[in-house]
């Protein structure tokens, strides 16, 4: 699978769920910038690699666990050439998941278990920048 393939599967992904606004960084041509509807802060920050897709995805402080994340399949450790996430915890503003996903390590976003942890994720969102 390539990077650009990774990449597309994920947007498509994504692109589902309601008013997602997918835009090229103005500073970066290798990143995409995704948000809802008009909110200022993003959702997520997808960076484009050689190899490898990097996202971040911010949410709403304690709104989601690590165990969460576990139930997609993806590893809990990122390693170079592996898929894999870390949990971020910042009790003052939001909570993040950074993922990578690699070229060389399929992964399907098809997956139920991938697609309940984005609702989630999703709604959690909404709630961290009040969107109704």
């Amino acid at each position: 699978m390539t990077v650009e393939k990774i990449l597309n599967d994920f947007l498509d992904c994504i692109s589902k769920f309601d008013r997602v606004v997918i835009k090229p960084s103005s500073k970066n041509p290798n990143r995409r910038n995704v948000y809802v509807g008009s909110s200022k802060k993003r959702w997520m920050q997808i960076d484009i690699r050689e190899t490898n897709i990097n996202i971040c995805m911010d949410h709403n402080h304690g709104d989601l666990t690590e165990e969460d994340v576990l139930l997609t399949g993806v590893p809990n450790k990122r390693s170079r050439g592996k898929n894999g996430f870390n949990f971020k915890v910042d009790s003052k503003n939001f909570d993040a998941v950074h993922f990578t996903f690699y070229e060389n390590d399929p992964f399907d976003f098809g997956r139920k278990e991938f697609w309940d942890f984005l609702d989630k994720h999703y709604k959690s969102y909404l709630r961290l920048v009040k969107f109704r």
